[in-house]
């Protein structure tokens, strides 16, 4: 319908009468997260490990994501953190998180927690 605003693209794939929805920026992703020590990242940018950034699994990362923020839930704490980097390691809808960030949801020697995340 005309005017009408759809919360989710549709795209009517040519000749196979099929659809498939496109994903939202503002969906919400649910992944594993770890941390690693922050360089030179894919942005362009040295970080530190005291900063709140995010790297992207390469299966969710896109250079036109450089410098987002996407807000991180785990164990009922949420914490906004900037995409900078993409980790080649990471499963699909992981996170690597810097020291500083990790640590707002446990300790370093967890290694691993399962987290939420969305762009915001």
């Amino acid at each position: 319908m005309v005017g009408k605003f759809f919360t989710a693209a549709v795209l009517v794939l040519a000749g196979t009468g099929s659809a498939m929805t496109v994903p939202s920026k503002r969906q919400v992703h649910s992944g594993v997260a770890t941390f690693y020590e922050p360089g030179l990242g894919e942005c362009g940018i040295f970080n530190q490990p005291s900063d709140f950034i995010v790297a992207l699994s390469v299966q969710n990362f896109n250079n036109s994501d450089c410098f987002k923020n996407i807000r991180v839930t785990s164990g009922g704490k949420s914490a906004t953190v900037r995409v900078v980097d993409e980790c080649p390691t990471c499963g699909l809808n992981g996170l690597d998180l810097s020291p500083a960030a990790f640590e707002v949801f446990a300790p370093l020697s967890a290694g691993e927690i399962s987290v939420t995340w969305q762009f915001v």
